[in-house]
């Protein structure tokens, strides 16, 4: 009987040791879709996807890029 609450306490103590933000990634290294456009020419279809870029949005330490950022 004790055996067995040992192993279930450990078995529900066990998944909060795991827990953690190891997959984290920064707002301003993430790209977000923002528009789409699709266009029909001569008999293919073409596709134009905008992105927006946190790191042109906010503040930078290191300041902007110099060139406009492409579509």
């Amino acid at each position: 009987m004790v055996g067995g609450r040992k192993w279930k306490s450990i078995c529900l103590i066990f998944p909060l040791l795991l827990t953690g933000c190891w997959d984290i990634k920064d707002i301003q290294d993430v790209n977000y879709l923002t528009s789409i456009g699709i266009d029909y020419k001569d008999h293919q279809f073409i596709v134009y996807l905008q992105l927006l870029d946190f790191s042109d949005v906010a503040k930078m330490e290191t300041g902007k890029p110099l060139q406009p950022v492409p579509v």
